[in-house]
Order: structure tokens, then C-alpha cells, then sequence
């Protein structure tokens, strides 16, 4: 009986000095563990950061300003493909496919329906999720290659019937789109905004997302679905849903490409472009946002670094590479994914913790010298 309050003592000591060592804003819940960084150092780099991001057209010339815009719509579609294939473990390469779907909802509504662009590119997206849903119920029956070629099946059928609807209404031409601007500023300099919050936006979602209910189904359904289903997850909804909001997500991406590129077409939808995606997650980081971010502007960052370094090249070797850009780009792709796969398979966002971790343990790492008076 003695040793009772003797007990309370000594845990009450130790909760002290455990409470004296825990941050005083110790995330205790899921809804605390939000994306928002709880630190003065982080919430200094992220101001930082947007600050730079915001500033981007004053210090970027035309031509980084639109390689800058890329890489935001190659943001913006890695992290609903690293939602899809690297959280809920469902392989999909109907990327471009719901893209189109996006682009040619946005053209019907603006140029026939002259809806306002904002509702327009919302309506891009409900069909392209509406899609997506419709091809969620084939994954509650197939898994794995079988998906894949089912989404695969999704990008043929897609392209030709989009192809059918824009010879027959416009020709090959194309539906030509009105240029979007918001206030003084330039069409290069609106769409490098409106991109960036989306993007922006896609990655809040992304990040907090995973923490809720949600992303935890979507988490055990990668692990083992019947081991979900007994935890009590609804594996047939959670699937579908997951198919369905990913898909929104590309649809919102392929409706403001079409509206940014200024000519909808089924030209830039190939089967490329969806794998290119796939490669982002890859190099990245499958399962991590932050990772899609890398891989994307590593892919979609490459071909553009490759025409800079030719500038610095003999002219003949620099032809060379401009004449080969595509075919190039495609090798360097390849050659990325077989060697991430081989020698990383976690892709960049771990080569980057590795180093953050190297960094906080660089002190105590370093080897102890052996003094001469031992």
C-alpha cells in the first residue's frame, strides 16, 4: 500500500520532465497534425518560400515564367496520380484521358453554354470525376495489371471519341479558346497565378487529406484489402471514391490546360503524357506529396534543362540534341526510373530526408579521434 504513492510521485516526476523536453505544442490528435507548420524555423521557410513563388513574374522573363507555369500543372496532376497509385495503391494510366474529358468539357461550356470560366472549369472537373467514378466500379473486380489495362482501354476509347466530336464540330483546328486575364496584368503573368493556387491548393488537400479518415482507408487499402475491410473499412466505396476525387483533380488540371494553351485539341493527349506522370511519383517518392512535387519538376523541368545545356554545346552537337530532344528525353526517362527503381526505389524525397537527417546528426556522426595522452 506504501509503495502506492510512491508510484504517483515518480510518474508525476517523470510526466514533469517529460513535459519539460515535449514542444509545447505537441500535436495530441489528427485534426492538431495539420499541414500548417507548428514551428517559428518552418513557418519562416514557408514564408520565405511564397514570398519567392509570389514574386516569380518580377524576376523570371517570359520563358521561365512559362516553364514555371508547366511545372505547376505537372504539380498539380503527380499528386492526384501519387493519391491514386502511391496512397491507395491502384494503377492507373488514364491520366491524359481524364485530362481530354477536362479540356473538352471547359470548350463545350465557354465557347456553346458561355459559361463563366471558373463554373466551366468546375464542370470540367464533375465530368471528369464522374468518369472516374464510372471506372472505379472495373476496379472493384480487377487488381493490379488487369486495372492497368482496363484504364489503358480508358485512353483509347477517350481519345477516339474525341477525336470523332472535334472533326465533326471544328475540324482539326481545334476549339479555339478566349484569352483569360485578371485585371492589369499579362495572360502569361494570370496564368502563372492561377496555376500556382492550384497547385498550391492540390497540395494542402493532398497533405491533410492522408490524415483524415479517408487517407487512412486509402492507406490500408494499399497495405492488404481484406485486413482493411475487417478493420471496417468499405473497401468497394473507398475505392470508388478515390477514383472519383483524383479524377476531379485531372480534370480540373486538363480543363485549365485547355484554357491555357488557347486551342483544345486531342493533340496534346497522348499516351506519353500519362506516362510521364506515372514517372513523376516514381522519381519522387510514391506516397508522399512532397515527392510528387520533386518528381515533377524533375520531369517536367528536363527537357528544358536539356535545351539550355545544348546552348552551351558545338553547334553541331547542340542540333543534334534539338533535332533528338523528344527521343532523348524519353531515354533519360527511362534510364531515371530503372535507376531510382535499383538504387533508390523511394525516390528523391528520401535521398532528401537522408540528407536532412545526416545534417541534424552531423555533430554526434563525426568519428572521435583517439587522443595522445590515451
Amino acid at each position: 500500500m506504501s509503495s502506492t504513492p510512491i508510484a504517483g510521485g515518480l510518474e508525476a516526476v517523470f510526466r514533469a520532465a517529460a513535459g519539460s523536453l515535449t514542444p509545447a505544442r505537441a500535436r495530441r490528435s489528427y485534426r492538431q497534425a495539420a499541414v500548417l507548420p507548428d514551428t517559428w524555423a518552418r513557418r519562416l521557410v514557408l514564408s520565405l518560400a511564397a514570398a519567392v513563388l509570389i514574386a516569380g513574374p518580377l524576376y523570371l522573363s517570359p520563358y521561365g515564367t512559362a516553364i514555371a507555369t508547366a511545372i505547376g500543372f505537372g504539380v498539380i496532376g503527380a499528386v492526384a496520380t501519387n493519391l491514386i497509385i502511391g496512397v491507395a495503391d491502384q494503377p492507373t494510366i488514364g491520366n491524359s484521358a481524364f485530362m481530354a474529358i477536362g479540356a473538352f468539357t471547359v470548350a463545350q461550356a465557354v465557347l456553346y453554354w458561355h459559361w463563366p470560366m471558373f463554373f466551366a472549369v468546375v464542370l470540367g472537373g464533375a465530368a471528369a470525376g464522374f468518369v472516374g467514378l464510372l471506372v472505379g466500379i472495373p476496379a472493384l473486380r480487377v487488381r493490379g495489371l488487369y486495372l492497368v489495362v482496363a484504364t489503358l482501354a480508358l485512353h483509347f476509347i477517350t481519345i477516339y471519341a474525341f477525336t470523332e466530336y472535334q472533326a465533326r464540330r471544328v475540324g482539326s483546328a481545334g476549339f479555339l479558346m478566349p484569352r483569360f486575364s485578371i485585371g492589369g496584368l499579362t495572360s502569361d503573368h494570370t496564368w502563372y497565378y492561377v496555376v500556382l493556387g492550384t497547385a498550391v491548393l492540390a497540395i494542402f488537400v493532398s497533405r491533410n487529406l492522408v490524415r483524415l479518415r479517408f487517407g487512412r482507408a486509402w492507406f490500408a487499402l494499399a497495405r492488404d484489402e481484406i485486413a482493411a475491410s475487417v478493420l471496417g473499412v468499405n473497401v468497394r466505396r473507398q475505392k470508388i471514391v478515390v477514383f472519383g476525387f483524383t479524377s476531379f483533380m485531372i480534370g480540373i488540371e486538363g480543363a485549365l490546360f485547355g484554357y491555357y494553351i488557347g486551342v483544345v485539341s486531342v493533340d496534346p493527349f497522348t499516351f506519353d503524357l500519362a506516362v510521364s506522370y506515372v514517372a513523376m511519383i516514381v522519381i519522387g517518392g510514391q506516397g508522399r506529396t512532397a515527392g510528387s512535387v520533386l518528381g515533377a519538376i524533375f520531369v517536367v523541368g528536363l527537357p528544358y534543362a536539356v535545351t539550355s545545356l545544348a546552348g552551351h554545346l558545338p553547334a553541331s552537337t547542340a542540333q543534334s540534341l534539338e533535332r533528338d530532344l523528344f527521343n532523348l528525353q524519353g531515354v533519360i526517362y527511362g534510364a531515371a526510373i530503372v535507376l531510382f527503381l535499383v538504387l533508390e526505389p523511394r525516390g528523391l524525397i528520401y535521398l532528401w530526408d537522408r540528407m536532412k537527417a545526416s545534417a541534424n546528426l552531423w555533430p554526434l556522426s563525426r568519428k572521435l579521434e583517439r587522443s595522445a595522452d590515451v
